[in-house]
This record gives structure tokens, C-alpha cells and sequence, in this order.
């Protein structure tokens, strides 16, 4: 919830800084989210929410913010 909040607040001038930390922090989790699901071995068709998460956070952090 915080990180969804500093994602909001981050759309405006002076916070921007927060939304790409948010972003970052968010990117960050889905990361360790997909080396979870490659360690348990799940399926690729299991992986893709998470890779997907992964890959918009990425963006928003690198170009978004």
C-alpha cells in the first residue's frame, strides 16, 4: 500500500524522487518474486505475472520518474 501511495505522490514535480523510488522498490520485489517461482520450479505460464510486474516497474522507475 505505501509503495502504491508513493507511486501517486511521485506523479507530481516536487516528489518525483519518491515515484522512482517506489517504482524502484516495487521492481526490486518482483525480482526476488521471480527467483522465488525459478527456485520452486513453477512454470513459465506461472512466472509471467510476475515478470510482467517486474517489467512495468523497471519502466517506471527508468523512464516514467
Amino acid at each position: 500500500m505505501c509503495a502504491a501511495v508513493g507511486l501517486l505522490v511521485g506523479l507530481s514535480e516536487p516528489w518525483m524522487w519518491m515515484g522512482r523510488a517506489a517504482a524502484g522498490g516495487l521492481a526490486l520485489m518482483m525480482l526476488v518474486a521471480v527467483g522465488v517461482r525459478i527456485r520452486i520450479k513453477d512454470k513459465f505460464l506461472q512466472m509471467i505475472p510476475a515478470l510482467f510486474y517486474l517489467a512495468l516497474n523497471a519502466y517506471l522507475c527508468l523512464v516514467v520518474f
